[in-house]
């Protein structure tokens, strides 16, 4: 896996999350996420030499997590059964 060129794992991870989020610059900071991903787990790839699959998804993932929308509306809801329980405590 030394011998992966990454600079093309990055143009990869940018064509990936291009893909999902056009050209803006959230696409960017995604790939970026994805390549240090990538290095840090590249040990873990099982295909080190075909690395291109494993590559597209950590890509496909971390322009994913940028468009899934965050779940305040359970947040909340949690929040409140939390203090509706405390409330039985004082009762």
């Amino acid at each position: 896996m030394a011998d992966w060129d990454w600079s093309l794992v990055r143009a990869h991870c940018l064509r990936e999350t291009r893909g999902v989020l056009g050209t803006a610059g959230p696409a960017e900071d995604a790939a970026q996420e994805a390549v240090v991903r990538a290095w840090r787990r590249r040990d873990s790839c099982q295909t080190p030499e075909r690395p291109a699959p494993w590559i597209s998804r950590i890509a496909r993932n971390e322009a994913l997590r940028l468009v899934r929308p965050v779940r305040t509306d359970l947040l909340e809801e949690n929040d409140l059964l939390a203090e509706d329980s405390h409330e039985d405590d004082v009762l």
